[in-house]
């Protein structure tokens, strides 16, 4: 469910930061994020758009990289880095339900990443595919923060389709589909043509 990635930046000649993440990679996951407008092409193996925050790790390294052999000792100080941190995070969450109740807890109100609020949308499938017990609590709690602080999502139509996709798929009741779209307003990009 969990893969791992490297986000570099480069400064000056030699110089870069490097920044580990890990992120969700669930097919069936990305399939309904994939169904949201986020690019103009949309791909049934969508790319992972969004950090998983396990910050109870999240570094930050400033490296200079001025020859093979300093680009060789990075490489194994991060691969030290990552079988301390971020393999052990992974290997605890392996599996939505694992992510489910490790995320959705608290039926959605506090958030799952302050700085990167696409974030909060992988939190409504995961709950809708693991058949969490408080889904329409927390499909309603991460739908307002994710309003409440990006209007981008509701003008663009991506909570609709998404919900939309879960509601096909026989994952999301149709009058609870209905209940977040009036309650919502949220708008079909079709209808409003």
């Amino acid at each position: 469910v969990l893969s791992l990635g490297l986000s570099c930046s480069k400064h000056d000649p030699g110089v870069f930061s490097v920044i580990p993440y890990a992120y969700i990679n669930h097919n069936l996951v990305n399939k309904y994020i994939g169904q949201c407008h986020f690019y103009p092409e949309k791909n049934d193996r969508y790319p992972i758009i969004t950090q998983f925050p396990n910050s109870e790790d999240r570094k930050r390294f400033d490296i200079y990289i001025r020859s093979m052999d300093n680009f060789n000792a990075f490489l194994k100080i991060y691969i030290q880095h990552l079988h301390k941190t971020y393999l052990p995070f992974a290997k605890k969450y392996s599996t939505i339900s694992a992510i489910d109740k490790k995320f959705n807890f608290d039926n959605g109100s506090s958030p799952f990443s302050t700085d990167f609020i696409r974030s909060e949308l992988y939190l409504i499938p995961i709950c809708c595919i693991n058949k969490n017990p408080n889904r329409k609590i927390i499909i309603n709690n991460r739908i307002k923060k994710i309003l409440d602080h990006n209007e981008y999502f509701k003008s663009n139509y991506n909570l609709y389709l998404l919900l939309e996709g879960l509601m096909q798929d026989n994952l999301l009741p149709e009058d609870e589909f209905n209940y977040y779209i009036t309650t919502f307003n949220l708008q079909n990009h079709l209808e409003s043509k």
